[in-house]
């Protein structure tokens, strides 16, 4: 199998192709000790994370400050919910991520900035949580420690550094509450509770699933532990028409920030679509020849939808392998992002596909979609085993 063929058209991508990319890193689900020597020698080939994130003790309960640190953006907000459990986002600061941001403790000093600006002046601030889209180790006390910072960021010095602990150092004296991180798949996965509020999750798999600059995929199992799976970190074997063979990270086929180049180098021996192409850098370029009229547009579209069509497979994949063991007759899937919302054909053909999959496979889907402000608000409502619901601002 090779993905740039997939992408082409040249060869179909299969359950049984994804099963095989994510063999190794599917036992990790229901087995901690599980290691292989391949995943063991390479600190980039990362899966399967614990979160100590509790999706059944997900609330609209309790009032947060909470900063969503994304690919391109940074957004922060004072988060409450009423007493029927809608929020209420107030101080909302969304901002590009300044190009001034250059080390890691830059970046702590910019968030410490903002949330003491959404609070407001002279107040204590109230719990705190941090949707991080980067990879990360969870720890017990809720705090996280960065593995790397994917994306391209150009950041420096965040390895190995504790993001909670070095965000109080800017907040000073102001901060005397719990710092909480989380994954943005992990906020999309929680927040299919706000979306759905009537829908029955004890029956359910549950899947947040995130398009944007780059991809991931987090999982709930039985009902309770979230799994950051890291899929976009995850190693695709590909081969280039020159023939040469290598590997790109799964999020270079979707993935906001490579989508292009990844669709560019693989109808690089199609003379006509190479020169229709040869400008496009961004997602943005992308999709203005997808929608252009241009005679190339159509092989664009359709390698648009085939992109979507992979994602949809690899989490198909992780569906089947769960219900394999938990038998549950539904699978729930929060899905967002910029790609996932924005390119052209991209959101139609994933949840197309995800439906064939499901209705041939004989359980049903749910898709909801994670908006503008989703992670804010799940951050907002993240329930973690040590920490009781306040019964303030009850739903």
């Amino acid at each position: 199998m090779n993905i740039l063929e997939c992408i082409t058209g040249k060869t179909q991508f299969g359950i049984a192709d994804a099963t095989a990319l994510l063999e190794e890193r599917l036992y990790k689900i229901y087995d901690s000790e599980y290691d292989s020597e391949k995943t063991k020698h390479d600190k980039n080939d990362i899966c399967m994370l614990e979160t100590f994130t509790d999706f059944s003790k997900a609330h609209t309960k309790q009032m947060a400050i909470c900063v969503d640190i994304g690919g391109t953006n940074i957004r922060t907000a004072k988060i409450s919910f009423d007493s029927s459990g809608k929020a209420e986002i107030q101080n909302h600061i969304a901002q590009r991520l300044p190009k001034r941001i250059r080390t890691f403790d830059q970046l702590m000093e910019e968030m410490a900035k903002q949330i003491i600006c959404a609070d407001g002046p002279g107040k204590t601030i109230p719990a705190i949580r941090i949707c991080f889209s980067y990879p990360f180790e969870s720890l017990e006390n809720h705090d996280a420690k960065v593995l790397f910072l994917s994306k391209d960021t150009g950041i420096s010095g965040a390895e190995g550094k504790l993001i909670g602990e070095n965000l109080r150092k800017y907040l000073g004296d102001c901060c005397k509450s719990a710092i909480g991180v989380v994954n943005d798949t992990v906020t999309a996965l929680v927040y299919s509770k706000y979306a759905l509020p009537d829908a029955d999750f004890n029956s359910s798999l549950v899947y947040g699933v995130v398009m944007g600059t780059g991809t991931n995929i987090a999982l709930c199992k039985n009902g309770k532990q979230i799994i950051n799976t890291e899929i976009g970190q995850m190693p695709i074997p590909f081969r280039n028409p020159n023939g040469i063979e290598s590997n790109m990270v799964f999020e270079h086929i979707t993935g906001g920030k490579y989508i292009a180049e990844t669709i560019k180098t693989a109808f690089s021996d199609d003379c006509e679509t190479s020169a229709a192409l040869s400008d496009v850098k961004t997602a943005e370029d992308l999709s203005k020849i997808a929608t252009s009229g241009l005679p190339e547009s159509k092989t664009v579209l359709q390698a648009i939808e085939r992109c979507a069509k992979i994602e949809a497979v690899m989490l198909s994949a992780v569906i089947a392998y769960q219900r394999n063991i938990e038998d549950r007759s539904k699978a729930i899937i929060s899905a967002g992002g910029s790609i996932y919302e924005k390119l052209p054909h991209f959101k139609e053909s994933f949840d197309n596909e995800i439906k064939r999959i499901a209705c041939k496979s004989g359980y049903e889907v749910e898709i909801s979609t994670a908006g503008e402000n989703s992670n804010l608000i799940a951050a907002a409502m993240c329930g973690f085993p040590s920490e009781p619901a306040s019964e303030s601002n009850a739903q």
